[in-house]
Order: structure tokens, then C-alpha cells, then sequence
């Protein structure tokens, strides 16, 4: 199993077209695409090469329902990797009703759960609601422990001080992010994560 998986991944990465990976992915088993390292990897590679944020929603679909119902163990690792993975594809789709309504649904299912604070957070500023992005991040960012998370979650806060005409605030949450890029030895990139 393991093996085919491997043959997986790498036969998505070498992908150069949205048809290949299309039809890649019609031919992989239901079982194994519903498997979130690897769902999250086709979406990413999909997402690269021009693919719509419609359909990597849809192939993420199986590893998001198996989170919100607990249907499913999943680790704090595929749980950071399929938040990081979704905010992608929601930025290439861009608002939508649907998926904000079921990622709220799902925070209030699991409130503490600051991975759900966060995606709530990036879903209502994707749907321009500020002031509730800002009050979900708020809560989200000292309990993220993914340092990804952590330095997307600042640089979302440092735009929304900014918009609300709060400088010093936009201040302090850049150098939230920044410290958080020289952690991770990275420059601070805006947008979403390109890749894993």
C-alpha cells in the first residue's frame, strides 16, 4: 500500500497539465484518493499547474468530512496539512457561500479547535466579514501550533488592522510574521502556501 502510494505521489508531481491530473486522478482508487496526504498533494499540484478551486474543494471533500464528523482518526499533521491545503483552494475559488456556511457549521461543532478558528477566520475575510475574521484569528492565532498557520494567521491580522485604519496594529502583526519566516528560515510570502 505504501509503495502505491509512493507511485502516487510521485505520479501527480509529474503532472504538467490539469487533463493528466484529471485523468491521474480518475484512475486512483476511491480509498486512496480519500486519504488526506494524498488528496492534499493532488490539490496542491492541480492548483500549481491552473487548476479550479471548484474541483480541488471537491477532491478535499472526502478528507473534510471524515475530520468534521471524527468519522476518521486524523493527526494534528493532516489536520494543519488539509487546513493549509483547503485555504488554497478557497483562494482560488474565491467567496463562497457554500463552503463558509459549512466551515462555520463545523466551528461551532468544534469550537475549541483552533484549526476550525482559523479556516472559519479565512473564510469569512474571503466573504469580506472583517470584523468576524478578525475576532476568529484573534482567538485562533495563540493556539495554532503549525507555524504556517501561524505566520498566514498574522499576515491576514496585519491586513485587517491596515484596512481599519489601525497602523501600529498592522505593525506588530507584519512583525508577528516576519519573526515567523526568519523561524522557518523562509522569506514571508503572501498568499497562500505553494506547495509541500
Amino acid at each position: 500500500l505504501e509503495f502505491r502510494r509512493v507511485l502516487f505521489r510521485s505520479a501527480i508531481d509529474g503532472c504538467q497539465d490539469v487533463q493528466d491530473l484529471q485523468n491521474l486522478w480518475d484512475r486512483i482508487h476511491p480509498s486512496e484518493r480519500n486519504t488526506t496526504e494524498l488528496a492534499c498533494r493532488a490539490v496542491m499540484r492541480w492548483l500549481a499547474i491552473g487548476g479550479d478551486g471548484q474541483t480541488a474543494l471537491h477532491w478535499l471533500e472526502p478528507s473534510w468530512q471524515h475530520w468534521v464528523d471524527g468519522s476518521k482518526a486524523t493527526d494534528d499533521h493532516a489536520k494543519a496539512l488539509l487546513t493549509r491545503t483547503l485555504e488554497a483552494a478557497m483562494t482560488r475559488q474565491g467567496a463562497d457561500t457554500n463552503w463558509l456556511s459549512r466551515i462555520e457549521g463545523a466551528q461551532k461543532r468544534w469550537p475549541a479547535n483552533a484549526q476550525m478558528m482559523y479556516l472559519a477566520a479565512m473564510a469569512c475575510w474571503q466573504s469580506s466579514l472583517w470584523g468576524k475574521a478578525r475576532q476568529l484569528m484573534n482567538q485562533a492565532l495563540p493556539r495554532l501550533r503549525d507555524p504556517e498557520l501561524q505566520m498566514r494567521g498574522w499576515q491576514v491580522m496585519a491586513e485587517l488592522a491596515a484596512q481599519a485604519g489601525e497602523q501600529e496594529a498592522s505593525n506588530q502583526a507584519q512583525k508577528g510574521a516576519f519573526a515567523l519566516g526568519l523561524q522557518k528560515g523562509s522569506l514571508v510570502q503572501k498568499g497562500p502556501p505553494e506547495a509541500f
